[in-house]
């Protein structure tokens, strides 16, 4: 497909099976579906279950499990990844993205997994820039650049700025995203918090009965302190299963 290139030192890399014989230095992989320990080129089909990018074997800094026959792939760090121009000229500070071109990232689309952040620019105009043309949906011949770029890796859902959600809501959204590792609607955000204010709300309640209560009856009564302690187990547990209800909720409704 094109020239392997020299990539940088990865922090962390780790050895995997490689389900694809195509699999380059460079090349985004993504964890190969009913396979343990497998990955296979990354695209838009596959890319929810992005892991990083492919690297040579003792190009990394900490290499777990490293061993012959197995494809070496960078989690952690920055190195060069396969880059195409399908999307538009990368900037630098752009998130890279799986694209519909198999192991090959592109300028970040929202909704898209991104590889990381794009730590320089690349078009056409690039050194290394290659040309290739390639056909539409429609058959339409299309010129399009390939080439590298290094990349912080940080694996993450892709976001546009127009996109960034504002506000209370919006920030609670942005907290729900890096919770559950995928987009998440406002409704789901709007009723996940909903369900904590209840929680909460149902919490203070119960701690501050409780403990009104036992300050005004060891008040009257110093010596009930032993069966004031002992009504509060059943207090304390029902607050426990409250905090447990109400997260056990949060996560059906980010799901």
């Amino acid at each position: 497909m094109m020239a392997q290139a020299a990539l940088a030192v990865a922090d962390v890399s780790r050895s995997f099976v490689a389900a694809d014989s195509g699999i380059v230095p460079g090349s985004l992989v993504s964890a190969q579906a009913g396979s343990t320990g497998g990955v296979e080129l990354a695209d838009t089909s596959n890319g929810s279950r992005l892991v990083g990018v492919a690297t040579p074997v003792g190009s990394s800094l900490l290499a777990i499990d490293a061993s012959s026959g197995k494809v070496q792939v960078a989690i952690s760090g920055t190195v060069d990844v396969l880059v195409s121009t399908i999307n538009g000229d990368i900037q630098a500070g752009d998130q890279i993205t799986v694209s519909p071109l198999s192991g090959v990232g592109m300028d970040g689309k929202s909704g898209q997994r991104a590889i990381g952040l794009a730590q320089q620019s690349f078009s056409r105009m690039s050194i290394d820039a290659q040309p290739r043309d390639i056909k539409d949906k429609n058959g339409a011949l299309s010129r399009i650049y390939f080439g590298t770029v290094p990349v912080s890796i940080s694996i993450a859902y892709a976001t546009n700025p127009t996109d960034v959600p504002t506000g209370v809501l919006g920030a609670l959204q942005l907290v729900a995203v890096g919770l559950s590792g995928h987009q998440v609607s406002m409704l789901q955000t709007s009723l996940s918090f909903l369900i904590v204010i209840i929680a909460v709300a149902t919490l203070i309640g119960l701690l501050y009965g409780a403990i009104r209560g036992s300050v005004v009856s060891i008040g009257r009564n110093p010596l009930a302190r032993s069966s004031i302690h002992r009504s509060l187990t059943p207090i304390i547990g029902m607050a426990l299963l409250v905090a447990l209800s109400a997260a056990i909720m949060v996560y059906l409704t980010l799901r």
